[in-house]
């Protein structure tokens, strides 16, 4: 299965997942303080590397639906709301994580910004402790700047 069309069955089924909670997902965001006119400010879109699509194949259905509705749900809504809803949390500088859980099975997929409306998600990996370990942080960091130097030469699809 090409990544393309992995990615395309994901976000199908986190759009079905994401209209089944919508109304309940407009009243939250009434209730909530955050100016709506942040909401709208930019959309995302979430650039994967091979890493992250052979995590993703790996995970089971239900982890993998989970995952994919958290990742629809930050584009939806923005990040002010993942940040206070504590759907993304800052790891280090320009480095982040996606938090998603479904049961006892904790996931996290970490990235960084590109550009404008572009992040780059670098890999995914099952957390089973309370901090993020720092092998994955390390990874993480190689990814982002073989990235980073592959872009400034003008190579970036090659990753």
């Amino acid at each position: 299965m090409t990544r393309l069309r992995m990615f395309k069955q994901l976000k199908v089924v986190a759009s079905k997942l994401a209209r089944s909670t919508a109304k309940y997902k407009a009243k939250e965001l009434k209730k909530s303080s955050v100016n709506a006119t942040l909401l709208m400010d930019k959309e995302l879109n979430f650039i994967f590397s091979s890493y992250f699509s052979d995590f993703l194949k790996k995970l089971s259905y239900d982890d993998r639906v989970k995952l994919s509705y958290r990742m629809a749900s930050i584009q939806k809504y923005g990040l002010p709301v993942a940040i206070r809803q504590k759907w993304v949390k800052k790891l280090d500088s320009n480095l982040y994580e996606i938090r998603s859980q479904y049961f006892s099975n904790i996931q996290r997929a970490i990235y960084f910004h590109v550009d404008h409306n572009n992040y780059f998600i670098t890999h995914g990996f099952t957390k089973k402790s309370n901090k993020t370990p720092i092998r994955e942080l390390n990874r993480a960091k190689n990814i982002r700047d073989a990235y980073l130097k592959r872009r400034k030469n003008g190579e970036e699809n090659k990753f």
